[in-house]
């Protein structure tokens, strides 16, 4: 046996691993601490390492004859090992650029329908701050959880899963449960496939360096916060002018009517439609507002989901240009939720415009835009124009609320 030093292992872990790459076979121990504060970091919010054992032990039983898991060999109660089939090495997200893979995107979509249909609920999630000052919290999917052989996926690591409805349940604490409490598959649809694939979205998710989740956060958080920084000086964003005569957006306008761009980035279609508007609100976390701010814009330095929940406005026009995905990601909403807030927003009379991601070859993107523009639709009813946007594949609806 060789130690498996590519998996992480600190003080404070609950198991330890061990492979035999001749054999194919992977050892996975779970051990108690002697020392009282490392058992107290290696038991919090999720019990025993007992409960560990038992977690993945369960899981494997579940998933014994499943593709794209690990397959259980043999195990002990007594001792709490358990030997399984080896699955690789880590996908390759440390490569830059990241590997190309749509062809895996089946695989990654059978491994949630398998633990859809197992009773198995996975933290797949975890959080990286965005912006510490406004508290913004951007999730990702570990890749230390997601391995790769033979040009196969593999989901791995379940002592920190939920085996729902196991004989076990009554022993797991309380407090581990309800953290998946607002777990669901559509969340982990579009966090799962992005380590997949790097498919090029306006953020992308490099979610394990070698070095650590401290330097991710810096680097990532940078990488993020500098992307809306730039996007409206690149030269597919400086394109305001064009933009308002594509969309027709002064035919929106009058001297009694109200307007909001919901990801507004630097206001630049605030400060340039506010001579025609009675009033324009913009919402944007990252940017700050224009300086100077034109007397009649109020800036909302505050993500959309904290936006609609204490808001109580709605308005003529409301513009959202290729943003919902990013709300969707660092807000963590679901589409019908976003589409749902979008539409409350929408005054009696009054017109939404939504001009999508970038969709040439991002099936995460086209998705994510079916799903938005089915669930406007629902709310506004069928669109009243469309048409191609800019380039990438992107699209733009206008939807209008009838007076009734």
């Amino acid at each position: 046996m060789t130690k498996n030093l590519w998996l992480h292992r600190s003080n404070g872990k609950i198991s330890e691993v061990t492979m035999d790459l001749e054999k194919g076979v992977v050892v996975k121990e779970f051990f108690r601490h002697d020392d009282i504060y490392k058992r107290m970091r290696q038991t919090k919010g999720r019990g025993s390492h007992t409960h560990s054992f038992l977690r993945e032990l369960e899981c494997l039983k579940r998933l014994q004859g499943c593709e794209h898991f690990p397959q259980l060999i043999d195990y002990s109660e007594e001792d709490l090992w358990i030997r399984m089939t080896y699955c690789g090495r880590p996908y390759p997200v440390d490569e830059s650029p990241r590997p190309y893979n749509p062809h895996l995107i089946p695989q990654a979509q059978k491994i949630i329908d398998t633990l859809v249909a197992k009773g198995i609920k996975y933290h797949y999630r975890k959080q990286m701050r965005v912006n510490k000052r406004e508290g913004i919290m951007y999730p990702f999917f570990s890749a230390q959880s997601l391995h790769m052989l033979n040009d196969t996926i593999y989901l791995i690591d379940f002592e920190s899963a939920y085996p729902m409805n196991s004989s076990y349940d009554a022993y797991f604490k309380d407090d581990f449960k309800s953290s998946f409490d607002d777990w669901t598959p559509d969340e982990f649809v579009p966090l799962f496939t992005k380590l997949v694939i790097d498919d090029g979205s306006e953020v992308s998710s490099k979610t394990y360096l070698k070095a650590g989740e401290k330097q991710f956060v810096s680097t990532n958080a940078e990488h993020i916060t500098k992307k809306w920084l730039n996007y409206q000086y690149n030269p597919v964003g400086d394109n305001i002018q064009d933009r308002i005569r594509k969309f027709e957006l002064l035919k929106y306008a009058g001297a009694d009517r109200t307007m909001i761009d919901i990801g507004a980035n630097h206001g630049r279609f605030g400060v340039e439609l506010q001579k025609h508007f009675k009033a324009v609100d913009c919402v944007e976390p990252f940017c700050p507002a224009p300086n100077p701010k034109p007397a009649n814009m109020t800036w909302y330095p505050m993500g959309f989901k904290q936006f609609v929940e204490q808001n109580r406005q709605q308005w003529d026009l409301v513009l959202t240009f290729a943003c919902t995905l990013q709300i969707a990601e660092i807000d963590l909403m679901e589409e019908h939720l976003i589409a749902q807030h979008h539409a409350k927003l929408v005054a009696p009379g009054g017109h939404l415009i939504y001009e999508t991601q970038k969709q040439v070859s991002r099936q995460v993107n086209q998705v994510h835009v079916q799903k938005i523009v089915k669930n406007l639709e629902t709310y506004l009813g069928a669109p009243i124009q469309s048409g191609t946007g800019r380039r990438g594949g992107r699209m733009y609806y206008v939807f209008h609320r009838s007076v009734k």
